[in-house]
């Protein structure tokens, strides 16, 4: 009995060793992913940001619907890990400097020593100070609360940015059967906030108040069922063996009403702060500065966007119409209309009903090469003809028509679509206005793929036109 006794006091006290030396490494720990994250996650955001730019166009409709919330919420962890973790470098320096001073100096502060403070000052700071001991310990409590408060919110955040992606994916492949994208999955996330926020609620108005003024509900089954089932519900948002050790330690070592209360309304308005600023940053006054000149004020003006020499990585995913630049030398000017999946296709299948995407790895029947260039020649005037349709360009006054147009595919913008070449030798030497206008006559497609595409929008692109002959001196009107 006394081994078994000894043997259990001489596990507890390898134990307890075990762990002060394992708390002394935490200190370094925490230093070490502080300073090597904190670089990263700073630089993270703009990569994230140029991947979706980039990638935005290309990707699926699922895909493409989880990126719409996943993207913004792992920027704000990153922001918020990157901030985080700077902070706490800073209270880690601070408690570094602490302990070299109690090494150096153990005697800490030397009341009598120091000139310059009067008696009446000299007694409101030795009220006021703590002492080197006080002022560490409270500096690595703090820092490791903020080390373990940051991580956790970041954690919870992304998980739920994990629910709600996939909230979006399944309200989008819903949607695109039943017609109506947007509402599906406006529908889906008043479900989930519903479930998010209710839950919550009521498991706290249940067993924190109900329960405890009312103790004789505690022993009903139903009651209790009620709690168990609000407690799984809420629980798969806040999983608790993931997330309830660090709350709980910090909410019940802190001031628990007012970390209950930060922790919700962290929850319910930093996602929406998360989507604003996204796509704030995709525009060009993010801060709302320039309200003399707004953006609708250059509807007629010269937009960066639409001049393949003054697009910037942030205006990848803009799909408009391009031409090279605002300054146009030559006798054609190439026009590039971009083809995008996710706006185009339901419009396509609505005013070009024959056309039939081909299918991936497709089986080519065995034909002659005769026959085969001429089905090529002729599924891409088709592709032509279809994506004419959602187009019309004007110049100079006059519709211009689409013969001249082929379909093409531009590596370097990162999109396919039709390029033309329009002809400018008619026109007088100066400021011209090329007018292009997606979607035109909305009144003719159906009402039910309504709610899957885009409305009609007209871009005006202005441009100098300057030929060589524009160059010439002109004669004099008194020679």
């Amino acid at each position: 009995m006394s081994e078994r006794q000894g043997g259990t006091a001489g596990d507890g006290a390898s134990a307890r060793v075990s762990f002060e030396r394992l708390r002394e490494r935490t200190d370094e720990l925490e230093l070490l992913i502080s300073g090597l994250s904190m670089v990263a996650l700073f630089a993270l955001p703009g990569w994230l940001i140029d991947f979706h730019e980039a990638w935005q166009t290309h990707l699926p409709l699922a895909a493409l619907s989880a990126a719409a919330l996943l993207v913004p919420m792992l920027v704000l962890c990153s922001y918020l890990l990157a901030f985080g973790f700077a902070i706490h470098l800073a209270l880690r320096g601070y408690w570094v400097g602490l302990i070299g001073l109690k090494a150096a100096f153990p005697e800490g502060i030397r009341w009598e020593r120091a000139s310059g403070i009067g008696p009446i000052n000299r007694e409101h700071l030795q009220r006021l100070l703590p002492s080197l001991d006080s002022s560490i310990a409270r500096a690595d409590r703090l820092a490791s609360m903020l080390f373990a408060g940051t991580t956790l919110g970041a954690l919870v955040i992304a998980w739920l940015a994990l629910l709600g992606s996939l909230v979006f994916v399944v309200g989008a492949l819903v949607g695109s059967r039943s017609g109506g994208i947007n509402q599906t999955i406006a529908f889906g996330m008043d479900l989930f906030m519903l479930a998010l926020v209710g839950s919550v609620a009521l498991l706290w108005l249940l067993d924190s108040a109900l329960a405890r003024w009312l103790p004789m509900l505690r022993g009903w089954r139903v009651f209790r069922w009620l709690v168990r089932g609000l407690a799984l519900v809420a629980g798969v948002f806040f999983p608790p063996r993931l997330i309830g050790p660090v709350r709980l330690t910090l909410q019940t070592n802190t001031r628990p009403r007012l970390f209950l209360v930060l922790a919700v309304l962290a929850v319910l308005l930093l996602p929406m702060v998360a989507v604003q600023q996204f796509q704030a940053f995709r525009g060009f006054d993010r801060f709302g500065t320039h309200g003399m000149l707004h953006s609708r004020d250059l509807d007629a003006g010269i937009r960066s966007m639409h001049y393949e020499s003054q697009r910037i990585p942030r205006q990848r995913s803009a799909g408009v119409p391009m031409i090279p630049a605002p300054v146009v030398e030559t006798a054609f000017l190439p026009l590039f209309l971009p083809y995008v999946p996710i706006r185009d296709d339901p419009l396509i299948r609505a005013r070009c009903p024959g056309r039939e995407p081909l299918e991936l790895f497709a089986r080519l029947p065995e034909l002659g090469q005769a026959e085969r260039d001429a089905r090529a020649v002729e599924r891409s005037e088709s592709a032509r003809d279809c994506l004419a349709r959602l187009w019309r360009v004007d110049l100079g006054g006059q519709t211009l028509p689409f013969e001249a147009f082929l379909p093409a595919e531009r590596a370097d913008l990162g999109y396919r679509g039709l390029l033309g070449y329009l002809d400018l030798r008619e026109l007088e030497p100066g400021l011209q206005q090329l007018s292009v206008e997606f979607r035109p006559d909305p009144e003719a497609d159906e009402g039910e793929i309504e709610e899957q595409i885009s409305g009609r929008a007209r871009y005006v692109i202005p441009f100098l036109w300057s030929p060589e002959s524009a160059v010439e001196p002109r004669a004099r009107s008194g020679d």
